[in-house]
């Protein structure tokens, strides 16, 4: 009787050890494909690499238009590429189609990254879309390590001016627009006033977005100032 019921704990044993087995291949299997994260902007992310060629994947869906940049600050050699998902030929499945390569796009003088290794990826994207990022080691030169990486905006497309246009009713006439005056000379010139132009000129901005606006007789648009010069 000993004997048996040294076989069922046995048993029982062998049974918790193989489940712990298990769950460890099933947590390996977490780490190894973990997801994609979701980038907030101006938040630098820190993420390791788990082998020679590895990405780390980030999404994002931008609510305004604009051109936005996707940055690296490592001391190593880094890249980053740009997809984003559409229906293949045949409409039967969504494939990723890349947008971008970050080594195209080398403007990381001005980002405060630091030296030519760094990335910085550049694109216009469009509201509501949703674009991956893949960012990693180039050339699978370096089999781990930390990759730093940050996503900012360099200009939304409603702050992008297309065009100005200024216009004015308004015309400077010696009778009526200002007064004689005598320089520090002596002599005599016409004093033209020009709040008569201002206080009819028109100015209409016109975005990359095609929004509009206008004002008339301002010194200021949408909180910029406006400088009127003779």
């Amino acid at each position: 009787m000993k004997k048996a019921k040294s076989s069922r704990a046995t048993k029982a044993l062998s049974v918790v050890i193989a489940f712990a087995i298990i769950l460890s291949c099933l947590n390996f299997g977490f780490l190894a494909f973990a997801k994609t994260q979701q980038l907030i902007l101006d938040v630098k992310y820190s993420d390791s690499t788990s082998g020679e060629e590895d990405m780390i994947w980030y999404v994002y869906t931008p609510s305004i238009s604009g051109t936005y940049s996707f940055l690296s600050f490592n001391v190593r050699h880094s890249e980053a590429y740009l997809f984003v998902k559409e229906m293949n030929d045949d409409q039967s499945q969504k494939v990723m189609t890349q947008l971008a390569y970050s080594e195209s796009n080398a403007n990381y003088a001005d980002r405060g990254q630091g030296n030519i290794n760094q990335f910085c990826l550049t694109y216009h994207l469009e509201a509501g879309e949703t674009y991956y990022y893949a960012a990693g080691w180039w050339m699978g030169t370096y089999e781990t390590g930390t990759m730093n990486v940050m996503l900012t905006c360099d200009e939304y497309d409603n702050e992008a001016v297309e065009s100005i246009e200024v216009t004015s009713a308004a015309h400077l006439t010696e009778n009526s627009s200002g007064e004689w005056e005598k320089d520090a000379d002596g002599n005599d010139y016409y004093l033209y006033n020009y709040s008569k132009i201002i206080s009819n000129m028109t100015v209409k901005v016109t975005y990359k977005d095609n929004t509009v606006s206008t004002v008339t007789g301002s010194d200021e648009i949408d909180g910029n100032t406006i400088y009127y010069t003779a």
